[in-house]
């Protein structure tokens, strides 16, 4: 069986209570992968940087790449980290489609944003091989947007061929499963979706792991504090 544990830590934006909180949810449940989303790079005190997490290998790919150093940001990015505590066998980052963004800033670009997606693969004791995406999909665009992403990405999981394949991460799916046409993609290529509770009561969830090829898989709630996302943490049983 393996454990995940998928969380969008917010930038760190308050690192005690991030780090209190992920120090926890490792020691407690012992992932054997972690999913981190806004995870910052160049800030000092990161919260991966735990006694829990020691030992684990590391991948990351940066989304939001600042531009023009101000006293808002205390890190040169932000992006997706992948932690496991087994080797990776191949690693690889890869980009998704850009796509129409509202609500832009009307004064110069302070960042740039690109949406790119770390992939990993583990060998498994049994033989087999465990893809690991880690996402965030654009969530300045309509649910069009975030469905051009997902097709592109489920051209590379084909590509990948992995026995398993893991797709976990914050999907911003702010419209709910009846518009954002996304999660039926998942559906019809033949992923099983384990759901992350709701920050706000009432809200769509935001975050999912989806899951191919496994013999068995299921969710654990489980909340935490210092982030406005609540992590997801599901078992998968690979066969």
């Amino acid at each position: 069986m393996i454990r995940l544990l998928s969380w969008n830590v917010f930038r760190n934006r308050r690192p005690a209570t991030i780090e209190r909180s992920l120090q926890g949810l490792v020691q407690k449940y012992h992932p054997h992968v972690v999913f981190l989303q806004e995870a910052p790079q160049g800030e000092k005190g990161s919260p991966w940087e735990i006694d829990a997490l020691n030992g684990f290998h590391r991948l990351y790919a940066p989304v939001f790449e600042i531009l023009v150093q101000s006293h808002r940001f205390g890190f040169d990015s932000t992006g997706q980290l992948t932690l496991s505590c087994f080797p990776f066998e191949s690693t690889e980052t890869y980009i998704l489609p850009a796509v129409p963004r509202f609500l832009e800033r009307k004064a110069g670009p302070v960042a740039r944003v690109v949406r790119r997606v770390p992939y990993a693969r583990i060998r498994l004791p049994s033989g087999r091989t465990l893809g690991l995406h880690n996402v965030h999909l654009e969530n300045r665009t309509l649910p069009s947007g975030r469905h051009l992403q997902v097709r592109h990405l489920l051209e590379v999981v084909d590509q990948k061929d992995d026995d398993v394949a893991v797709v976990g991460g914050d999907l911003n799916t702010f419209f709910g499963r009846n518009l954002e046409a996304c999660l039926r993609l998942f559906a019809r290529r033949g992923f099983t979706r384990l759901i992350g509770m709701a920050r706000i009561r009432g809200l769509p969830a935001l975050d999912y792991v989806l899951v191919r090829g496994a013999l068995r898989t299921e969710a654990v709630p489980v909340r935490a504090t210092g982030s406005d996302h609540y992590p997801v943490l599901v078992d998968i049983d690979p066969g």
